[in-house]
């Protein structure tokens, strides 16, 4: 019985690396779309990400871009 008290302490001594990060992207999109948006190529995209333009996202071995950041880059 005492053990279960203790398992919600040592999570609240550790939620705050889970809750206070930022916020994650509302919505990804693929390279193609991000180039798509901005009239540009793949490779632009790509060469943006290399160059710290754009944040990678990487999601099972893929790799998306935040549609956030592709509206702010078009501005």
């Amino acid at each position: 019985m005492n053990d279960r008290k203790n398992q919600g302490r040592g999570l609240a001594k550790v939620s705050h690396l889970f809750l206070s990060g930022p916020e994650p992207p509302k919505e990804k999109v693929t390279i193609q779309v991000a180039a798509r948006a901005l009239g540009v190529s793949k490779g632009t995209i790509i060469t943006y990400l290399n160059k710290g333009q754009l944040t990678r996202i990487k999601e099972a071995g893929r790799i998306y871009v935040s549609m956030d950041e592709v509206r702010a880059f078009a501005d």
